[in-house]
């Protein structure tokens, strides 16, 4: 069994959204503020052990702000639907739960108010209803019944949650604010082990005791105490380990760990990553535990931000083994991580988006290229890196070919853009797909996929050494790209992008603006490709042509990508890029992409 789908109404930042996951593994993923954490909290609400009626009232802050005005007050809704029933428990504890569809059961909280409080909205819809008129209920099943809820049965799912300001340390330590001793009082111990622990301490005790050492500060203290208290009133004391029962040695006890070649130590010589992994592992056995004694049908637990204080390899180490380490429990997790991204399959992914228009979208990665295109899904995770999976993360998006458009499109996007701007600071990653296919990447937008605005800028590789723009043949590479991806369903989201040839024969051509089609046009950048081409390591110097000695803006865009040649590109780029400021020439269809990705569009 596993919770398959949640819906959000009204609250928070979410006015209506539907979640899919699947079992196992789902990692959420978006922008700050974007309401991942608000999500565990809903989930909260209706699984965590520790809910009470107080911490399932909500107020008036948890209302979305665009509620939408209609006859009747508003209310939060939180509907969660749970599937796959195998066990006769996981059957047993729905039974009261199930929908009218097969193998599907239904959770829903509703906060909504009282009679009092719809009299106050009939009377004025425009004046707040006092939350205190507000009330919660939870039940089962798609209608809403007299029938007490079963809290009884909702115990057997349980969610655990690990914030982002975790205290994992404090957590793990000795006492009863610690989880240590719960988790092995659930594993359990015979009588006749209690009573040799029990003989156990006594002997401790007893020898320790008889030490001169605390023998002597026993008896200071007791001094102490009767004269404090006098005798009438005074207690005696007594310096023990751990107490003199097995309780005592349970709730005392204390975790500690070593890397290979060590010795053990304490949490606190621990490094706070290797901590956080400790206390991941120490509550998914708890939970796997709570599962095989039959205390729980469903374990949940929601880690928000996991790789916090670990480094890149130990993030995907730990994301890629968590599935395997939690085969019977269902795990939400909600990063900012690329690495954690990348190292996750699609069927993972849930990214929630704020699209320009409409509400908050929270699309399944791994849903957007069903059957039909799975191998292109296949390529995809496997195009993924840190560097790729920022596009998850961004307001728009820009493929690119390779490394020359990563290192120059920054620089001319800051000095050279009809507008100048910094691409983090408007939300936009520039993703290079390494001479791979565009294909898989350009899937993941569009009405029915991830809405944002993606600009796929590429070379059209047209052959001879075109000037005019109807000189241009596309490869067939672009024509299909084209054929399939510019629609007008399509239109708003993804844009296909070409050059005349090359990023290098375009930036070597460049021209004032409504001169681009004559080929004696002036060469407004001429002298700093010069000085880069000159600069570069391995271009022929004595090949490379003195400034104005190439009147034909054809025949210098030629000499340009004969020079730099496949093997000096990314050289030629990296000096080329310190060489950019205010003044260099932007070819068009560069600036054609940042309008559309910034909004400016001119078409």
């Amino acid at each position: 069994m596993y919770l398959s789908r949640v819906r959000l109404k009204n609250f928070r930042n979410f006015e209506d959204c539907e979640f899919s996951f699947n079992s196992g593994v789902t990692v959420l993923i978006g922008e700050n503020n974007v309401g991942k954490s608000n999500l565990i909290f809903a989930l909260q609400l209706i699984f965590s052990p520790e809910s009470s009626d107080r911490s399932r009232t909500l107020t008036i802050d948890d209302f979305c702000s665009h509620v939408t005005r209609t006859s009747a007050p508003p209310e939060i809704r939180i509907v969660c639907t749970l599937t796959d029933f195998v066990t006769p428990e996981e059957k047993s504890t729905v039974q009261t739960w199930l929908t009218k569809r097969p193998n599907e059961a239904m959770l829903t909280y509703v906060f909504r108010c009282n009679e009092k409080g719809k009299v106050i909205y009939k009377t004025d819809p425009e004046k707040r209803i006092p939350i205190e008129h507000y009330s919660y209920t939870i039940f089962g099943g798609e209608e809403e019944t007299r029938e007490p809820f079963e809290y009884e049965q909702l115990r057997k799912i349980s969610l655990e949650t690990l914030s982002a300001l975790r205290d994992a340390e404090g957590r793990l330590c000795p006492g009863s604010r610690g989880m240590l001793s719960s988790i092995v009082k659930r594993f359990g111990a015979s009588d006749d082990d209690k009573e040799k622990m029990k003989t156990a301490l006594d002997t401790v005790n007893r020898i320790l005791g008889s030490s001169e050492q605390v023998s002597s500060a026993q008896k200071a203290i007791n001094i102490n105490l009767q004269q404090v208290c006098g005798s009438e009133f005074a207690q005696e004391s007594r310096l023990t380990p751990v107490g003199t029962e097995y309780e005592d040695l349970v709730r005392n006890l204390m975790i500690q760990i070593r890397s290979p070649g060590t010795g053990f130590h304490e949490l606190c010589s621990n490094g706070l990553g290797f901590n956080n992994i400790l206390f991941i592992s120490t509550l998914l056995a708890d939970l796997d535990s709570r599962r095989s004694g039959h205390e729980l049908v469903l374990p949940m637990l929601a880690i928000e931000e996991p790789e916090a204080h670990l480094h890149p390899h130990l993030q995907r180490v730990l994301n890629r083994n968590l599935p395997r380490s939690s085969t019977s429990s269902q795990v939400f997790a909600t990063t900012h991580s690329t690495h954690v991204t990348s190292s996750m399959s699609l069927d993972s992914l849930v990214v929630l988006n704020r699209p320009k228009t409409g509400s908050l979208q929270a699309v399944q990665v791994g849903n957007i290229f069903g059957q039909k295109y799975e191998s292109e899904k296949k390529d995809l995770e496997r195009y993924l890196d840190a560097t790729k999976s920022t596009l998850f993360f961004a307001k728009t998006i820009i493929l690119v070919e390779g490394m020359g458009e990563l290192l120059l499109l920054p620089c001319l996007a800051r000095h050279c853009a009809k507008k100048p701007f910094e691409l983090d600071e408007r939300g936009i990653s520039l993703v290079p797909v390494n001479n791979l296919a565009f294909r898989p990447f350009l899937r993941l937008f569009g009405p029915n996929a991830i809405q944002r605005c993606c600009a796929a800028i590429m070379d059209s590789d047209s052959a001879g050494t075109p000037i005019q723009i109807r000189e241009v043949k596309e490869n067939a590479t672009v024509q299909s790209l084209r054929s399939e991806f510019q629609k007008p369903e399509l239109d708003q989201y993804i844009r296909i992008i070409t050059n005349l040839k090359t990023l290098e024969y375009d930036l070597a051509i460049a021209t004032k603006e409504g001169a681009e089609d004559d080929p004696m046009a002036p060469l407004l950048n001429e002298s700093v490709i010069i000085e880069a081409l000159n600069d570069t390591p391995g271009v022929a110097k004595s090949k490379i042509p003195m400034v104005g000695e190439i009147q034909d803006r054809r025949d210098f865009g030629k000499k340009v990508v004969e020079l730099i040649d496949k093997k000096h590109k990314g050289r030629f780029a990296q000096v080329l890029a310190r060489k950019i400021e205010k003044g260099f020439q932007i070819p068009p269809y560069i600036q054609s992409g940042f309008d559309f990705v910034c909004g400016r569009r001119y078409d």
